[in-house]
């Protein structure tokens, strides 16, 4: 396979119906189950890891709202309790719906979310990475907004958080199944009201709850990639709410030139503070399972505080070989200037790291971000109009990054 570098520039298939409005649905196959028509199929098209960041609600009802990065005919939901040992997750109710602001949505829109073949409800087992809903006749645009709200009954709720960089809303404990509710009116953001318009990088209560994946049935696309990284990848320092992180800004090119049938999903499984060698552990329940997943970015930026080239080169390598075991191509970057988090750990090592990545052909890609992003005149930091927290890049940052890729090579293949 050609190699590309760019300088400078354990889960349970369930399934989703209506049982209202005369909707149907199928079950459909998940990772790894019967092959769909060759003309469609079940695509990953949005993503948020779980983290296990805070407790869930009691007796109350999540709004997640998401982004699918491609469109369909049909949706399905993915859930996670991944991150409690002891407690069951128990979802009573879930809908879907368009999105008209913030906890509002289109009237009329909403349509029921079922599970093993027509079940209103679901019981996911403790430490269970993931469920699928049952497949639901729902069309979804690409760049669309869709609410997806979630009754948890319980008055002890496990820990779910996603690693979203957008707003979702959850209703005060003992607020009831609210799943049907139009106007929002019962709704706050999660984690409180967010940071004031003065501050739009703050995204401290960001985050989805249960909800991890989104696939969509469709013939737009022939497969998913992965994301795995650090904060960058999570969305830090990019505006809340306006979906300009890097992976939402390439998923727009992606829309716009690469062909119909040859698109991809990009699904994020992007967690601040993640390190490449803690992602090792995660790649089975946040990338590899994905829905026709063909290829893994990865930009997991932190380890160099603590670990040598050598050591994150092995990991580099470890990860390749799983990936390609898979059929699964690997996309690469170069390691910009904040990736040197520990003043102590000394510029040669990220310059051999970069070295590797750009001259060993060992990845299938490489786009080298640490030339987009690094100062002309102090090539150790980033240009001053690319940050502004000294450590993420900025809105313009991320920009600058998804313009470097070479969008129809990395994701019209």
């Amino acid at each position: 396979m050609q190699k590309t570098v760019l300088h400078r520039a354990a889960a349970l298939t369930l399934g989703l119906t209506a049982a209202a409005c005369g909707i149907t649905s199928d079950s459909g196959a998940g990772p790894g189950g019967a092959a769909a028509p060759a003309t469609e199929a079940w695509i990953g098209a949005w993503g948020a890891p779980i983290t296990g960041s805070s407790a869930g609600p009691a007796n109350a009802t999540v709004r997640n709202i998401v982004r699918p990065t491609i469109g369909g005919h049909r949706l399905r939901i993915r859930i996670s309790n991944a991150m409690d040992a002891a407690t069951p997750l128990n979802i009573a109710a879930a809908t879907v719906a368009l999105v008209k602001e913030g906890a509002q949505i289109v009237p009329g829109s909403t349509r029921v979310i079922t599970f093993n073949g027509g079940s209103r409800s679901v019981w996911v087992p403790p430490s269970t990475d993931f469920v699928y809903s049952d497949g639901l006749d729902f069309p979804v645009q690409a760049q669309q907004d869709l609410a997806i709200s979630l009754f948890l009954p319980d008055t002890t709720t496990p820990v779910g958080s996603g690693a979203a960089w957008s707003t979702s809303f959850v209703t005060a404990d003992g607020g009831g199944d609210r799943t049907l509710e139009e106007d929002g009116a019962s709704f706050a953001p999660i984690g409180g009201d967010q940071a004031p318009p003065e501050t739009p990088l703050v995204c401290s209560g960001c985050s989805t709850y249960a909800l991890t994946a989104i696939d969509v049935m469709t013939d737009e696309a022939d497969g998913a990639v992965g994301a795995i990284g650090s904060s960058t990848f999570h969305g830090n320092n990019s505006t809340r709410d306006s979906h300009r992180r890097v992976l939402d800004q390439l998923s727009v090119r992606v829309n716009a030139e690469v062909p119909r049938g040859r698109q991809k999903g990009i699904v994020s499984a992007g967690i601040g503070g993640d390190t490449l060698h803690a992602g090792l552990g995660r790649l089975a329940r946040d990338v590899w399972s994905q829905s026709g997943l063909k290829a893994v970015m990865v930009y997991d930026v932190n380890d160099l505080s603590s670990r040598t080239y050598q050591e994150i080169r092995d990991d580099y390598l470890i990860l390749i070989a799983d990936a390609h075991q898979r059929g699964v191509q690997v996309y690469c970057s170069t390691w910009p200037p904040a990736a040197q988090s520990a003043p102590a750990k000394p510029t040669q090592e990220r310059s051999k790291l970069n070295a590797w990545l750009l001259n060993s052909h060992a990845c299938d890609r490489v786009v080298d971000w640490d030339a987009v992003l690094r100062s002309d005149i102090a090539p150790d930091e980033y240009r001053a109009d690319y940050f502004s927290d000294g450590i993420h890049p900025n809105d313009a940052g991320h920009t600058a990054m998804a313009q470097a890729v070479p969008v129809l090579e990395w994701f019209g293949f």
